[in-house]
């Protein structure tokens, strides 16, 4: 009963993250903090992952324009970003292996209404995600300055 029991727990995962707040350390170790929107979701058929292809509105770190594809795993509990066509979302995105990446525990923001969400819960996300650019625009200056 045991050896059954470790042959079914080795193919699971799990994700734990902590959520608090915007730190300097986020600022810095993303590759790029952006703001757009999710056109396109594709599955690799070669790892476990999504592949999104998203339409950059504005950078507010690094230079990214236009349309770029990130990787994510394909579920919240391998840490993948759990993101749909149509979404709207502040990332900070690392780069992996040429990759551009995102995750769950990552201090990214979905800002559009989703169908299911409430007025009040919808109030919250925003009001995280300007306390969040304003953040990162005081992170901005401080890494201009100490250059």
């Amino acid at each position: 009963m045991l050896l059954f029991f470790l042959l079914i727990s080795a193919n699971i995962f799990a994700c734990t993250c902590f959520h608090g707040k915007i730190e300097k350390r986020h600022y810095d170790s993303a590759e790029l903090i952006i703001k757009g929107k999710v056109l396109k979701i594709a599955y690799s058929k070669i790892s476990h992952e999504k592949i999104i292809t998203f339409e950059v509105y504005k950078s507010y770190k690094g230079n990214s324009k236009g349309i770029i594809e990130i990787r994510t795993h394909r579920d919240g509990a391998t840490c993948g970003l759990p993101v749909n066509n149509q979404d709207k979302w502040l990332l900070f995105v690392y780069k992996e292996n040429n990759n551009y990446n995102v995750g769950l525990c990552g201090k990214n923001v979905r800002y559009n209404k989703r169908p299911s969400q409430d007025r009040k819960s919808r109030k919250m996300k925003r009001r995280k995600m300007k306390g969040y650019i304003q953040k990162i625009k005081e992170f901005r200056k401080l890494s201009i300055t100490n250059s």
